[in-house]
């Protein structure tokens, strides 16, 4: 096959790295990636309507501040599109705890469920 590619000239195509996504700079552009990031991981993970914060959280990566991201996070329930919820996590870590919201009162919230 490669003696085949250098008789006919062709060079062998390999894929160019991914852009990186854009950072998001508004609360409609966070609402819209959230929810988006939100169905994705349900459907794609069959969480049942819970999904972990941590994971919406790595999924936006460096996209936003994590101050900021908590920030809208917290609007979005505000505005009764999401309900964060806590309770019982089973072998939660460390980091996964540091991803999730810990509102006042040190109550965890590591579950999203949208309303």
């Amino acid at each position: 096959v490669l003696n085949w590619f250098r008789l006919n000239g062709q060079a062998v195509a390999t894929p160019s790295a991914a852009a990186p996504a854009a950072v998001i700079t508004t609360y409609p552009e966070f609402l819209a990636e959230t929810l988006r990031i939100y169905d994705e991981l349900n459907r794609d993970y069959n969480l049942g309507d819970l999904v972990p914060i941590y994971r919406i959280r790595r999924a936006m990566g460096d996209r936003l501040s994590r101050s900021q991201f908590t920030e809208w996070l917290l609007e979005m329930q505000a505005n009764d599109l999401v309900q964060l919820m806590g309770g019982q996590v089973p072998n939660v870590t460390q980091d996964q705890r540091e991803d999730s919201i810990t509102i006042p009162g040190n109550e965890l919230r590591f579950y999203v469920r949208r309303l």
